[in-house]
C-alpha cells in the first residue's frame, strides 16, 4: 500500500477510483441474516417450550449464545461499512481519512474471535441432539469426539487470533517499533480445513445408522435429509474458505473484504438456521406454513410412533408391544418422541410396521 501512495500513481487514478463503493452486498447480507435469524431463534424458542423441551445446555447456553454471536456478526458488517470505510478502496480511506483504517482493521479482529465462536456453538447444540436421538456408546464416543475437534478449533482460532500480531495492537497500528506479525492470510485460510472437516462429521455420523434400517426408501431418504439439513453449513463453509484462497484480502483491504465478509457472516448465520430448524417438528401441528421451510417434512409421518406401548426394563433396553400385539425387545438406538403428538398419523402406522424391532429409532421431543 506504501507503494501507492506516490504522486505520481495517484494522479494516474480516475476519479471514479476514489468515489466507488461496493459495500451494498455486505448491508443487504448483514440486514437479511439479523432479520431471518431472529425470526428462527423465536421460532426455536417457541418450539421448544410447546413441547415442553425448554431444557438443555443448548437450549439455555448454546443456541443463544450463537444467536449473540450471529447478531453480532451483523452488526460488525454494518460497522464495517458506515465507520469502517468497507467497500471503498483503502487508498482513498488513508487519503480522505486513515483512521477509518484504523478502525477497519479493528472490527476485521473482533470478527475472528465472533466467527470462532459463532461456528462452534451451533455445531455443539446439533451434537446435543444427536447425544439424545443415539444413545449407543459408540455414537456417544463419536459425538464426543466430535465436539472436543470443534472445541479445539475454536481455541485454535482464539489463540491465533491473539498471537498473530506482537504486540496485539501492532495488527492495527503499524507504526508500534518492533512489532510484528504473522501471515495473516494463511491463518484465515487454513483454519478453515478443520472447521470442514468437523462439518463432514456432523454430516455422516448419523448416516450409517439410518442406512442400516430395514425399511422402505422413501422412509431412509426422510430420514437422511433430516440429519443432512442440519450440515447446511457445509457447503458456506466451504465456499468461504476458497474464498481466502482466491481473495488476496490486503492487497486492497477494506474494498476485497466485501465479499470474504458477507460469506463470513452467512457461514454462521447458516449452522444456526440448521439447528433451529431441527427443532421446528413440534410447531408443524400449529403452524402449518412451517412445512415449507423445514426440509424434514419428507419425513413428517415415517417418523411418529403410534399403536405401541413401552415400559422401561434397565440396562438400556425397553419393551415395546408392536401393532401385532407381541412384546418384543429392543436396544436404546432410538429416536425418542411423545406418541401423543402423531397418534393420528396413519401413514406412519404403515411406515414403521415395516421396520424391525431392532431398528427401531425414537425421537426426541425437541426434534
Amino acid at each position: 500500500m506504501s507503494g501507492q501512495l506516490d504522486p505520481a500513481f495517484i494522479a494516474s487514478l480516475p476519479p471514479s477510483y476514489f468515489t466507488e463503493n461496493v459495500s451494498a452486498p455486505l448491508v443487504r447480507v448483514s440486514t437479511a441474516f439479523a432479520i431471518v435469524q431472529t425470526v428462527f431463534f423465536a421460532l426455536f424458542l417457541t418450539s421448544r417450550i410447546l413441547s415442553k423441551q425448554a431444557n438443555g445446555i443448548e437450549f439455555w447456553l448454546f443456541m443463544p449464545l450463537t444467536y449473540i454471536c450471529c447478531m453480532a456478526h451483523c452488526a460488525n458488517g454494518l460497522l464495517m461499512v458506515e465507520i469502517g470505510g468497507a467497500g471503498r478502496r483503502a487508498l482513498a480511506l488513508m487519503l480522505e481519512d486513515p483512521n477509518k483504517l484504523v478502525t477497519w482493521l479493528k472490527l476485521c479482529k473482533a470478527e475472528e474471535f465472533t466467527w470462532g465462536l459463532s461456528v462452534m456453538f451451533p455445531k455443539l447444540s446439533i451434537l446435543c441432539l444427536y447425544m439424545k436421538i443415539f444413545t449407543t456408546r459408540p455414537y456417544r464416543m463419536a459425538a464426543y469426539m466430535t465436539g472436543m475437534a470443534i472445541i479445539l478449533t475454536t481455541l485454535a482460532v482464539i489463540i491465533s487470533g491473539f498471537a498473530m500480531c506482537r504486540p496485539f495492537a501492532f495488527f492495527w497500528d503499524k507504526t508500534i517499533p518492533g512489532g510484528v506479525c504473522g501471515d495473516i492470510m494463511a491463518g484465515y485460510r487454513y483454519i478453515g480445513i478443520p472447521n470442514l472437516l468437523t462439518d463432514i462429521v456432523l454430516l455422516v455420523l448419523p448416516l450409517p445408522a439410518v442406512y442400516h434400517l430395514h425399511t422402505n426408501i422413501s422412509v431412509k431418504l426422510g430420514l437422511f435429509f433430516t440429519f443432512i439439513s442440519g450440515s447446511f453449513g457445509l457447503v458456506t463453509g466451504a465456499v468461504r474458505m476458497a474464498l481466502f484462497f482466491t481473495v488476496d484480502l490486503f492487497a486492497d483491504p477494506t474494498y476485497n473484504s466485501i465479499t470474504t465478509m458477507s460469506w463470513t457472516t452467512v457461514e454462521p448465520g447458516v449452522y444456526f438456521i440448521a439447528a433451529c430448524m431441527l427443532t421446528f417438528r413440534p410447531l408443524k401441528r400449529r403452524i402449518p406454513w412451517l412445512k415449507d421451510i423445514n426440509i424434514s417434512k419428507l419425513i413428517s409421518s415415517s417418523l411418529s410412533w403410534t399403536g405401541s406401548s413401552r415400559s422401561s426394563t434397565g440396562k438400556g433396553y425397553t419393551k415395546e408391544k408392536s401393532l401385532d400385539g407381541k412384546v418384543v425387545r429392543t436396544t436404546n438406538f432410538e429416536l425418542q418422541e411423545s406418541t401423543r403428538a402423531h397418534s393420528d398419523d396413519e401413514e406412519s402406522m404403515k411406515s414403521t410396521s415395516a421396520i424391525k424391532p431392532k431398528d427401531r429409532l425414537k425421537m426426541s421431543g425437541s426434534y
